[in-house]
């Protein structure tokens, strides 16, 4: 997908797991965030000096990637590695979370084309697919994620496949995306709004049983959780599209869960689909209403919610 690639080296994947924060996030938001931006970050964007005078001969095999790798994917003594057709599997590795600690991975999957001969070269992979499981970024349980995306730097289009999050009892959610306009060598900025490229299509499904009060919680002290007045307006907003825009199942479903926040267990999806398209850097409006003005015109949204 779509690295979204920050100023530091092992600080990139998405406005949702954003290391650069301001202060005074939760230990456990910000844990989660710091961690899992600096995994994505550290597997898809190579690590290798981006400016070499030539191209760096390829990788042997996934032993010397590993070595390459050293100081951001640590070996263990329990490590086995495995050379795939596209790829490399590693079991029983750490990632370095700070001086002092290292996060435990039972196993992580790395599938790249040429993923041998692209990771010396520092530069963001075309296409992946990334599997972890096993590891800990919320306490007492065990988590799972899986990213797969391509893009196509001529045609500039970007298609993330799947993003799926999955921490066993507390619930599971997904997310898939198109997007045009896109550019993978120019993902520097940590803000949503400075982001270039339009998106076409998103999916979410959220199969919750406690995730979402844990996520959302920890992101209360930045982004706060809406009030009763804001829900409220919120809702007229939804009502007052249009049924081209959006049915009046779908629009009860969406108000049903914008109400239910932060305690959203049972099962909800969302679906927008836009052949316009709308640009990410709009989706950081100030409020709802601002950034319901500028979803565009031939949009079709559904949504289905958990019945209680």
């Amino acid at each position: 997908m779509l690295e979204w690639r920050l100023q530091t080296k092992t600080a990139a994947f998405s406005p949702c797991f954003s290391r650069h924060v301001p202060g005074g996030f939760s230990k456990r938001g910000k844990d989660m965030q710091q961690f899992l931006a600096g995994l994505i970050a550290t597997t898809l964007l190579a690590s290798a000096p981006i400016h070499a005078q030539e191209t760096p001969a390829p990788l042997k095999d996934c032993r010397a990637l590993l070595k390459a790798a050293r100081g951001e994917i640590e070996r263990t003594p329990e490590t086995e590695i495995e050379d795939l057709e596209d790829g490399c599997r590693f079991t029983h590795v750490g990632f370095p979370f700070d001086d002092y600690i290292s996060i435990d991975i039972d196993e992580m999957i790395i599938r790249s084309p040429d993923l041998l001969a692209v990771w010396p070269t520092g530069d963001v992979f075309e296409a992946a697919d990334l599997t972890l499981n096993g590891f800990s970024v919320l306490p007492g349980y065990k988590t799972n994620l899986q990213l797969v995306y391509d893009t196509d730097p001529e045609a500039m289009t970007a298609n993330l496949e799947r993003l799926h999050f999955d921490a066993g009892p507390l619930g599971a959610f997904t997310v898939s995306a198109t997007f045009s306009e896109f550019d993978n060598t120019d993902l520097d900025s940590p803000l949503l709004e400075n982001q270039g490229g339009i998106i076409h299509s998103l999916d979410v499904s959220l199969d919750d049983s406690g995730l979402a009060a844990v996520l959302l919680l920890s992101l209360q002290p930045i982004t706060g959780l809406p009030s009763e007045e804001n829900v409220t307006d919120i809702a007229t907003v939804i009502r007052s599209w249009p049924k081209r825009r959006m049915s009046t199942v779908s629009a009860e479903s969406l108000v049903r869960l914008i109400t239910a926040i932060p305690d959203l267990t049972g099962e909800w999806t969302f679906h927008f689909q836009s052949e316009t398209g709308m640009p990410i850097k709009d989706f950081a409006a100030e409020d709802f209403e601002t950034f319901a003005k500028r979803i565009p015109a031939d949009a079709k949204i559904e949504a289905t919610a958990s019945k209680r």
